[in-house]
């Protein structure tokens, strides 16, 4: 189990509540007082800390409660799968206390940027690869991560978003591999 692993290792873990991920968040930020919050989520293997750097800085700059590169999907030029987000304690505590929409609180942030309650910014990209995907939510998603971190093994690449991207312009075959999904597919909820 992940938290048996942590305690061997002597990282600092939180648990909540199963079923309520914006609990779960609001009270690991509490506990810790975390002024900032920054998500990158497990099913996004190959996030760049680079893009996680600007997202911050970014967020900084504009003084937003809100910043990410993925969201809202609809005018993402990123892959579904790079997905950066930062935001205020203050916002979440404001969306723990206000939704109690279930599906809001399985998504954290969704109240925070589908409201007009809080400022936001979205990243922008030099070319719109929003098609793409580098995420793992299917099985077709697992072999494209696989090609791709083989691909960047034997050319001895860190694995910045810019490398990927390059792989998957010149790999097509591998890039429709999962074509067939969106971002948000399981969301069950218009954007």
């Amino acid at each position: 189990m992940i938290e048996d692993e942590c305690k061997k290792l002597g990282v600092i873990i939180f648990r909540g509540e199963e079923d309520d991920v914006l609990s779960r968040y609001y009270k690991c930020a509490k506990k810790f007082n975390f002024q900032t919050i920054v998500r990158v989520t497990g099913d996004c293997p190959l996030v760049d800390p680079k893009i996680i750097d600007e997202a911050i800085s970014l967020f900084k700059e504009k003084k937003v409660d809100y910043c990410a590169n993925t969201i809202p999907p609809s005018t993402s030029m990123y892959p579904d799968g790079s997905d950066v987000e930062v935001f205020s304690f203050n916002a979440l505590k404001k969306s723990f206390f206000e939704c109690s929409d279930c599906l809001y609180r399985e998504h954290v942030t969704f109240y925070i940027w589908r409201t007009s309650k809080f400022s936001t910014y979205q990243m922008k990209y030099k070319k719109d690869y929003s098609n793409l995907r580098i995420t793992v939510d299917y099985k077709s998603d697992l072999e494209v991560i696989n090609k791709i971190d083989h691909y960047l093994k034997i050319n001895n690449l860190f694995g910045h978003l810019d490398e990927i991207l390059i792989f998957l312009e010149n790999n097509k075959n591998i890039a429709d591999i999962n074509s067939k999904y969106n971002f948000g597919d399981g969301w069950n909820i218009d954007e």
